[in-house]
């Protein structure tokens, strides 16, 4: 009775059309999931996926791990598509992703009312969904032909049962191949529906099981098909038997080599267990770097009598082993240009702005605000040259030195504008790729700290002069450790965010004890 309340508690404030039907036993769920969170204050965690974690373990679906749908939808859209077809859903993973992202999703479910419960409860309205199974009746097409996508992921479960003559009487041509039957015709109607990348999760057994998928492995391999085979660990997908794996094919471009990238929870957490993390996965494809977790293959090397493709097998993680790894350097000069502080005065003439000082750098690193009013002679040389942009480094050289921020969004240069207050000095990129955010963390660290301390120069008024911060060395990142960067940086601001709200809630616990 308390969870069917605070539902219609919820229901007063909410302004969304209830046009779709939900089974009630799933929305029970929901709303079951929402309230432990409430009551733990964790409500900031709350996501589709909490829910669909929470659905009945007798069931045969098949739910992601959050990161195995963010890998996927990742995935989907590194190659720029605007659209993402998305065939067989189950719980809407994929589509909040996608949509959450910019893009279009075009899905296609057997089960549309459990998908447009994911979808609505990550904020997602609007979205249509055909009640379809595309193997038997696809729904995009166009004329009578089907809508190529550049884009396409599902997962293939291989519970699907197909009958021959169902697949026979195709009028698309889409099952033709002698191992397009029984569940792996869903696999042969996404490769016909897509001109582009397709991102699959299957069960590993597809990559190295005799009979139909070792045709369909023979097929891929000698189409030069395959871009990548990226095993996942235990736990990646509830409801789907045994290890699991995400295939990464592409039907435009060939594939002269295979990567192969095995999974750990070394490369999906921080040394002090953060949360599950895929960017560092997603560098590992882009770049399609080799190391002891990764291995290229070249696809001729593929086919042999069983055309193996488990990534266990193909990844012997020698490459890091036999190869000394040595930290290269470079100078913040070669990335950044530095911008003096210029010394700013209420009265002068010139328009209002906003300082930037040491107290306005909070210890994580992102400044949101600047507190000291001033005004800016837009009348000097390069005067707009002063006001702070997005992705500026700004580092106290006196006073409080070698604190450091980044600057994550501006106001516009002119009246309103932010300036850097006399003490801070800013690293402005010079657009040479090297991130931002990534020269702030190193700063901010211990060894970036004791860089800074050795440049300070001065007894009575200790600074950092301006040539000295130039010539200061950097380590040259590669675009995993790049990546890592921005996701620590992210994490942080997180939980900086659920730190605000945890002390306005904190602020109002009495308030009721003194009404106005």
């Amino acid at each position: 009775m308390n969870t069917l309340r605070n539902f219609n508690s919820a229901l007063e404030g909410w302004t969304l059309d209830l046009g779709f039907q939900v089974e009630s036993q799933d929305l029970l769920r929901v709303i079951e999931v929402v309230s432990r969170l409430e009551k733990s204050a964790r409500i900031a965690d709350w996501s589709a996926d909490s829910a669909q974690w929470a659905c009945d373990p007798d069931s045969e679906s098949i739910v992601l791990a959050p990161y195995v749908a963010d890998l996927m939808a990742f995935f989907s859209l590194a190659g720029g598509a605007t659209e993402v077809y998305l065939p067989f859903e189950e719980f809407g993973q994929l589509a909040c992703r996608v949509r959450a992202k910019g893009a279009a999703a075009s899905v296609e479910s057997k089960t549309p009312n459990q998908v447009q419960l994911g979808l609505v409860a990550t904020g997602i309205y609007g979205q249509s969904i055909h009640h379809t199974d595309p193997v038997i009746k696809p729904a995009s097409v166009v004329g009578c032909e089907l809508k190529k996508y550049s884009a396409a992921s599902a997962v293939i479960s291989l519970r699907a049962k197909y009958k021959k003559e169902d697949l026979d009487r195709d009028s698309y041509r889409r099952f033709e191949n002698a191992s397009a039957q029984g569940p792996l015709a869903a696999v042969f109607h996404i490769l016909a529906q897509t001109e582009g990348r397709i991102i699959l999760l299957v069960p590993d057994s597809l990559l190295f099981k005799p009979g139909a998928g070792r045709s369909l492995r023979e097929y891929l391999l000698t189409g030069r098909r395959v871009e990548a085979v990226v095993s996942l660990p235990p736990g990646a997908a509830q409801g789907l038997k045994g290890a699991c794996s995400i295939l990464i094919l592409n039907t435009v471009l060939a594939s002269e080599q295979v990567l192969f990238v095995r999974v750990t929870s070394e490369l999906l957490t921080n040394a002090d267990t953060q949360p599950l993390k895929f960017r560092q996965v997603g560098a590992l494809i882009r770049d399609r770097a080799e190391g002891r977790l990764s291995s290229l293959v070249n696809a001729n090397d593929l086919l042999t009598d069983d055309f193996n493709m488990e990534a266990s097998r193909h990844v012997t993680g020698r490459v890091a082993t036999h190869r000394q790894i040595q930290t290269e350097y470079t100078t913040v000069s070669e990335h950044f240009e530095i911008i003096r502080p210029r010394q700013h005065h209420m009265g002068l003439k010139g328009v209002p702005v906003e300082e930037v000082q040491a107290q306005d750098i909070p210890s994580f690193g992102l400044i949101r605000h600047a507190t000291k009013l001033s005004v800016h002679d837009l009348e000097g040389p390069n005067s707009f040259e002063f006001f702070l942009k997005a992705n500026d480094v700004v580092i106290c050289i006196k006073g409080a030195i070698g604190r450091v921020g980044c600057i994550s969004k501006a106001p516009l240069p002119g009246p309103g504008g932010w300036v850097s207050g006399q003490s801070v000095a800013v690293l402005r990129s010079r657009g040479t790729g090297y991130a931002a955010h990534a020269l702030m963390l190193y700063l901010r660290s211990p060894k970036g700290q004791a860089g800074l301390r050795r440049l300070v120069v001065g007894t009575s008024a200790p600074t950092i002069q301006a040539k000295a911060l130039k010539g200061l060395h950097i380590p040259i990142l590669t675009a995993v450790q790049s990546d890592m960067t921005l996701e620590v940086l992210e994490a942080e601001t997180d939980i900086d965010y659920q730190i605000e709200q945890l002390q306005q809630k904190q602020s109002k616990i009495s308030s009721f004890l003194w009404p106005d």
